[in-house]
């Protein structure tokens, strides 16, 4: 055999990696990185919550040193995916990453855009004084954090003093910011400060508020400001509080004809506790009328009196019950004089019962004789799938929308249609023709929906 005769060539093979893949696929992966994220937080605070010592350390410690891990390698992975990482990564900001210059000088002017959410909780004046010239970088901030700024704009101790016309400006922009909110968290002591955190500018747009409490005798004062305010037409409304009163369940029941999702936890359930209304009830008073999902969180004793309020007249769409003891069985005693709580009660069905426990493994005669036991369902759920919101959206029909939390298909469908729109524009721009072909053919099935609609 002649080894030195001429080989016939073979066509070298290319080599495929991820820089191959189309760019929505591109952008899929940069959204499930950010998922998984959001899932490994989750995880570790709910660890973080029902362990103790030595471990909860190490948990927390973990926590730290993972935070973004998955969406930050993804962006430092070369300057193609630093930009389709970017939305993902640079979407919420601290007090921490608003006090760092690398953020002040070149990330709010290369990367505000991408930022939804702002977390001021704890912040300072200086920190006020930091934001309110970069407000213009953030256009598309919808989510804010706060607690009540008032002290802060007002302190005397802080190095820097205003004069009244420089804290009216403060003033002023920390509204305006407030004011673009369909979503706002407020760290407060009492309800009766909701209106200054929620200006009347606002209140037509938000859709979400998130009330945590530090006080649960705190809401009284809020009904003694009702007849002069307007309230929001509330679709989501999530309050923590260290117990349960039956003028928190009366706070929450004000936005009883709008509301479409509720999330309350109580931390405890404490014999010494004195609600201004000792008899007053703790279910919940309706009618609900629009409420597809009920999540209760905390002290099995607390959640008793928000359990008995579930029923067919008083919230006849629900359909996902989410609860989630810290511990089982609830302790028997009650508070002096609170009245009796009915056991809940449902002909409807529910279409998904989840009950969590933080103790494994999971008793199931103790389950059983849990109160919601009787409800009837057409899906029990007894684990936590931390990752369950990853693939929902491709694995499900959109003719059963009943299993989709509202809140979370809007937030995905906002994230595409705004790439789609930046997408679009630097086709545009670049007259690359290639890009506009993609799009096209990832819009059919938005074309087939326009045919039918219009048909």
């Amino acid at each position: 055999m002649d080894f030195d005769a001429e080989q016939p060539s073979t066509p070298a093979r290319r080599r495929v990696d991820l820089n191959c893949l189309p760019a929505n696929v591109k952008t899929h992966i940069a959204r499930l990185c950010a998922k998984q994220d959001r899932a490994l937080k989750d995880g570790l605070s709910f660890l973080h919550q029902t362990e103790r010592g030595t471990l909860a350390d190490l948990i927390a410690s973990f926590e730290r040193d993972k935070r973004g891990a998955s969406i930050r390698g993804l962006y430092c992975a070369s300057k193609e995916w630093s930009s389709i990482a970017a939305p993902f990564r640079f979407n919420s900001l601290d007090v921490k990453g608003l006090r760092s210059p690398v953020f002040q000088m070149r990330l709010a002017h290369t990367h505000g855009q991408h930022f939804r959410e702002v977390k001021l909780l704890g912040a300072k004046l200086c920190d006020f004084i930091i934001l309110a010239p970069l407000l213009p970088f953030l256009p598309n901030v919808t989510k804010i954090w706060v607690s009540d700024f008032r002290p802060a704009a007002l302190r005397l101790l802080d190095p820097i003093e205003l004069d009244e016309r420089e804290l009216t400006h403060l003033e002023t922009t920390i509204t305006a910011i407030l004011t673009r909110a369909e979503h706002i968290v407020a760290h407060v002591n009492a309800t009766d400060v909701l209106p200054t955190l929620v200006p009347e500018a606002a209140r037509s747009r938000l859709l979400r508020l998130s009330v945590i409490l530090s006080d649960a005798a705190a809401c009284s004062a809020f009904f003694d400001l009702l007849p002069s305010l307007a309230l929001p037409p509330l679709r989501v409304l999530e309050v923590a509080s260290p117990d349960v009163a039956p003028s928190l369940l009366d706070f929450m029941s004000l936005f009883a004809p709008t509301l479409e999702q509720i999330f309350f936890k109580a931390a405890s359930y404490s014999l010494s506790f004195r609600p201004q209304i000792p008899t007053g009830s703790t279910s919940f008073v309706g009618p609900f009328p629009k409420l597809a999902t009920l999540s209760l969180f905390g002290d099995a004793a607390a959640l008793e009196g928000p359990l008995g309020g579930i029923c067919d007249d008083n919230m006849p769409l629900l359909k996902t019950l989410v609860y989630f003891p810290d511990r089982l069985p609830a302790q028997p005693e009650r508070r002096a004089g609170e009245p009796f709580i009915p056991a809940p009660h449902r002909i409807i069905p529910l279409q998904v019962l989840g009950v969590y426990t933080a103790e494994y493994p999971k008793d199931r005669t103790l389950l059983e004789k849990l109160p919601i036991s009787s409800v009837p369902m057409a899906q029990q759920k007894l684990d936590r799938n931390f990752y369950e919101d990853v693939l929902w959206y491709s694995q499900s029909p959109a003719e059963s929308p009943g299993d989709f939390d509202f809140a979370d298909v809007e937030e995905t469908d906002k994230d595409a249609i705004d790439y789609l729109r930046t997408w679009t524009e630097r086709a545009k721009v670049q007259r690359d023709t290639a890009s506009l072909v993609r799009i096209a053919r990832a819009l059919c099935q938005v074309e087939l929906e326009r045919i039918a609609y219009e048909a």
